[in-house]
């Protein structure tokens, strides 16, 4: 009908409360529409209220029982909750409605990979290219196997900078197997991956290399499938796998010390994900409030335009942030790889601040919104994929207060611990 048209409308350009108000007249007009109901339970969760969103696609499928995508939203929904085992049930029971469902086994798989579950999980991993919430063209034929000794291997490129990195990682391990290879990786990176890994030969991911008959390919997340398949095969060492210019690190450690005996914190608050970035990101009054200490000196490692925030937070609190104006955290990764290696600790939300910093092996403390991306887990304070991070988690949705309050006593602990040694050397 032509209200639930407009409702659909509306939603796809971001207008989801004008949204629900056209779904609710469509159903005051006529109540058995599950697909309004579902459309309706849809806008609800984009807006935030979970709770009626729920009741919306429950009562679709009141109506509907066979009804997959409302059982796919409802998984979805409980998902976001921290719910993994109702939202598991309930894209099941989409799979089993329809097993085409393409979106209902990409979530499985990211709820798989939040549990832990790997072997399992990197198997429905490859659903992503079919995916409308993965904006990247699957790699080309033929895939490559271990066992293909004898070809070149040309690792793709992931979508995202930080999932290069996270998934970088497994770089070495193939290297291991395997002496051909080429890793496309964004243009951004190639300085800091060529000098990290010298015996791999990176190019930009602009361009494919022209390939030849001898040539296999890999998605650089598929790797997963033959060096993540459990716990075991993560990386133990606390050191992390990328090197950053360390002539470029001494100049910039001298300008932010200043000779002052503190310890250097960088500080990212801001996410860009185009889809969780809001839920991911804190404000950077909050952040600096729980970090401010006279020994601790806090440095900008975020990306974007920043200078009015950190402005307005000296002028209204008298915390100064420093921010080095010249390096571009968002267009020169390198020089931003120095700086996070010339402090001494890095506090940041999710984003590629933090896999720079974890990547370097650098202490990271990563401040996670109650369900995070699947990389970080849905529990603990560790991550497999990074052993340098500390992991702090919302204890649920949208509370950062209760993150801010332990970080800020973990940084008393710190400090704390700091001082003790230095009084144990002076003896």
């Amino acid at each position: 009908m032509a209200l639930s048209n407009l409702g659909q409308a509306l939603a796809s350009t971001g207008k989801s409360e004008d949204a629900i108000l056209v779904y609710r007249k469509a159903l005051a007009i006529r109540h058995e529409l599950p697909m309004v109901h579902c459309n309706l339970g849809n806008a609800l969760t984009q807006i935030g209220d979970y709770e009626n969103g729920i009741l919306a696609f429950n009562e679709a499928l009141s109506i509907q029982p066979n009804y997959p995508d409302a059982s796919y939203n409802l998984g979805v929904a409980l998902k976001d909750l921290g719910e993994l085992d109702a939202a598991m049930e309930n894209l099941n029971r989409a799979i089993e409605q329809d097993s085409g469902h393409v979106e209902a086994r990409y979530c499985r798989c990211l709820i798989m990979l939040l549990q832990q579950n790997f072997s399992e999980a990197w198997e429905h991993f490859e659903y992503r290219w079919k995916s409308e919430t993965v904006k990247q063209s699957p790699p080309p034929s033929p895939s490559w196997h271990p066992r293909d000794k004898e070809k070149r291997v040309i690792v793709i490129a992931e979508l995202g900078v930080g999932d290069q990195i996270n998934f970088g990682t497994m770089i070495p391990d193939l290297k291991r197997v395997h002496e051909d290879i080429i890793v496309l990786v964004d243009p951004r990176l190639l300085p800091l991956m060529q000098r990290s890994l010298p015996q791999v030969k990176f190019q930009h991911s602009i361009s494919v290399p022209t390939s030849t008959k001898n040539d296999a390919f890999i998605a650089m997340g598929s790797l997963g499938r033959h060096f993540r398949q459990s716990l075991s095969e993560f990386p133990a060492s606390p050191a992390g796998y990328l090197v950053a210019d360390q002539a470029l690190k001494m100049q910039v450690s001298k300008k932010i010390r200043n000779g002052e005996p503190k310890l250097v914190c960088g500080i990212s608050w801001r996410s860009t994900h185009p889809m969780l970035g809001a839920s991911k990101s804190m404000s950077l009054m909050g952040l600096a409030g729980a970090l401010a200490r006279s020994n601790v000196k806090l440095i900008s490692l975020q990306y974007g335009e920043t200078q009015s925030e950190i402005s307005q937070l000296q002028q209204q609190t008298g915390i100064e942030v420093k921010c080095l104006n010249e390096i571009d955290n968002f267009k020169n990764l390198d020089d931003l790889a120095a700086l996070i290696d010339a402090c001494d600790i890095v506090i940041s939300v999710s984003n590629t601040t933090v896999h720079l910093a974890c990547g370097l092996g650098k202490p990271t403390w990563v401040l996670l919104q109650h369900v995070p991306l699947p990389r970080w887990g849905i529990k603990g304070s560790q991550s497999p994929w990074y052993p340098s991070a500390r992991l702090f988690r919302q204890p649920e949705r949208g509370n950062w207060q209760s993150v801010l309050d332990q970080v800020s006593d973990a940084l008393d602990s710190l400090i704390s611990g700091l001082a003790i040694s230095d009084a144990a050397k002076s003896f």
